[in-house]
């Protein structure tokens, strides 16, 4: 039987931007994260002992950069109305409408379901309604065409 053995350090420093954590010793913003350790056992009555950072490896991209783009290795999204400043109406649709799959597609936490239904606002309605009018108006020109 052979065996693998690798330590992974005592601890990983991870900075914190924009943060306000102070550890004595550490630079503003910087926080250690120790590895942790578990057991797998398998039905053969053989384990395997893991020692690692619990550290999930992810990227993040707004709603608005985002849009146009399919995801298909999955989606989590924060369909949540900020505590503070204002959030586009169509924001939740572009977020929800990323994953190539509903199976790939998780919320991050909960919400309002009436926030999904709060009335445009109502420069954006009229300029709706104005891309509908020019709509109608160039499918009516070339109709008889």
């Amino acid at each position: 039987m052979t065996s693998l053995t690798f330590y992974p350090p005592d601890y990983m420093l991870v900075q914190v931007p924009d943060s306000t954590i102070a550890i004595l010793g550490l630079p503003p913003s910087i926080v250690p994260i120790h590895p942790v350790q578990f057991t797998r056992y398998f039905k053969s009555k053989c384990s395997v002992v893991f020692r690692q950072f619990p550290i999930t490896l992810a990227f993040a991209i707004t709603d608005y950069k985002c849009q146009g783009e399919t995801y298909s290795d999955g989606v989590i999204v924060d369909i949540k109305q900020p505590s503070f400043g204002s959030c586009s109406a169509s924001s939740p649709y572009v977020q929800l409408s990323r994953a190539q799959r509903l199976d790939r597609l998780s919320i991050m936490c909960p919400f309002n379901p009436d926030e999904l239904s709060a009335p445009l606002s109502q420069p954006l309605q009229e300029e709706l309604d104005w891309q509908e009018s020019k709509a109608t108006e160039t499918y009516n020109l070339f109709q008889s065409v």
